[in-house]
């Protein structure tokens, strides 16, 4: 389980340098920019980063046959204090502020797996 890797914890907003900008920029007050659900308060799709120094990993898990799946590990970056997590169904989006680049990954039901979705 990833809450038993030695040296990481929750990331929370604090850590983000950056939080009052991601407050102008519409991140609605009660959000966790390391922490996003599908649907608030609903079973669903839902990830979290944790930290160890400065770098972040971000962990998926989605609700399936009445149970969350494992987290799975989606990467790490070391930008993510600058940044937020975007859940909108099946994609998840790391997001760093101030940035046109977003990194999408898709959910592939055959794989079983969160796939980097190609740029356009």
């Amino acid at each position: 389980m990833v809450a038993k890797k030695i040296g990481w914890r929750r990331a929370v907003p604090a850590d983000n340098t950056k939080l009052p900008e991601l407050r102008r920029a519409g991140v609605p007050a009660p959000e966790q920019p390391y922490f996003a659900a599908e649907t608030p308060g609903v079973d669903g799709s839902f990830a979290f980063a944790l930290i160890k120094t400065d770098t972040f990993r971000v962990y998926y898990s989605r609700w399936a046959n009445g149970r969350y799946s494992s987290p799975q590990e989606v990467g790490a970056v070391t930008w993510l204090n600058r940044g937020q997590l975007i859940v909108r169904g099946d994609t998840l989006e790391i997001a760093p502020l101030a940035s046109d680049e977003i990194f999408s990954y898709v959910w592939n039901g055959a794989r079983h797996a969160m796939l980097l979705k190609p740029r356009k």
